[in-house]
């Protein structure tokens, strides 16, 4: 789930020929994708933190939550 800027930008420059918008409503564009989850996949995903929302898998959902904790305790936040 992207907010509405983003998710306008994703929908004309995919991150996957995969990707499909599901839902556009209330501020937020919600998109799906089937692919295996690789790192330059995840990256993809850090480099738009602050508009994303991860729904679902929860596996993808707590690695991402990882790393942006362990970039925050690097940084002594």
């Amino acid at each position: 789930m992207f907010d509405t800027e983003d998710g306008n930008y994703l929908d004309s420059r995919p991150i996957h020929h995969s990707q499909h918008v599901i839902n556009k409503k209330d501020g937020e564009v919600v998109i799906g994708l089937r692919l295996r989850i690789i790192p330059d996949f995840i990256m993809e995903f850090l480099s738009r933190s602050w508009s994303v929302k991860i729904v679902s898998p929860d596996s993808l959902r707590r690695r991402v939550c990882d790393i942006l904790r362990e970039a925050l305790n690097r940084n002594d936040y």
